[in-house]
């Protein structure tokens, strides 16, 4: 065997332990979330503050989010301002209501490998109207713990803490709690490329149901036929 195949094998097989070392890492995400958010991920036995940023890096980003605003704005000039998404609670229901099986699907695939540290969440449920409010309360209630149940069956959960309030003063609901868990490499990429492109129709049902009103009507009105003439009808 010649020297430079030699090379060639040894070099293979330094990549093949790299990437199992790589592969068998656990990387996570610790994330508390309230009035304010912060956000870690994990990776090896490592912590690195994703969100918010050092105050240096912040004040870099700061400048280049400053720069793009000014070259959007001359870009603006004379177009019309752009109407944002209508996010509504329904909406987002829906979402939520169809990701969840199939995260727990996802959870059945890896439950050796995902790992939840902490989960806890104090989530208080609010509207205007009273009524609104009473049938939120309700669906979560119906909603939240089976799903919970079915999760702690399926994936190692070592501490839960929630709770749900109805509250009729406050007039908007508001959640607050942290997430912390980990999961293998591995597995990560297991689940990107069998159940990632599961999750693209519940997502574009949501984009659409949240576009702006003026969009919807616009492409109403061009679905509509045409009126006949007096010689189609003919």
């Amino acid at each position: 065997m010649e020297e430079w195949m030699i090379w060639l094998l040894l070099a293979g097989l330094i990549l093949l332990v790299l990437a199992v070392v790589v592969l068998r890492m656990k990387v996570g995400v610790r994330a508390v979330f309230g009035e304010g958010c912060k956000v870690w991920l994990k990776v090896g036995p490592g912590m690195i503050l994703l969100y918010p940023r050092e105050p240096e890096k912040e004040e870099k980003a700061q400048r280049k989010r400053a720069k793009k605003k000014e070259k959007e704005e001359k870009k603006k000039k004379g177009k019309k301002a752009k109407e944002k998404r209508r996010i509504t609670f329904d909406a987002v229901w829906e979402l939520v209501t169809a990701l969840l099986p199939l995260g727990l699907d996802i959870m059945e695939r890896v439950r050796r490998g995902l790992h939840i540290h902490r989960f806890a969440l104090t989530l208080t449920i609010s509207d205007r109207d009273p009524a609104v409010a009473a049938r939120r309360y309700g669906q979560v209630n119906a909603s939240l713990w089976p799903l919970l149940a079915a999760a702690e069956n399926v994936v190692t959960v070592e501490h839960r803490d929630v709770h749900v309030a109805l509250n009729y003063t406050q007039w908007r609901t508001s959640a607050e709690g942290e997430v912390f868990l980990t999961l293998r490499l591995w597995h990560g990429a297991v689940i990107l490329l069998t159940d990632g492109r599961k999750t693209i129709r519940p997502l574009l049902r949501f984009l659409k149901q949240t576009k702006p009103a003026k969009e919807r009507d616009q492409k109403t009105k061009g679905k509509q036929p045409a009126p006949q003439t007096k010689q189609d009808a003919a």
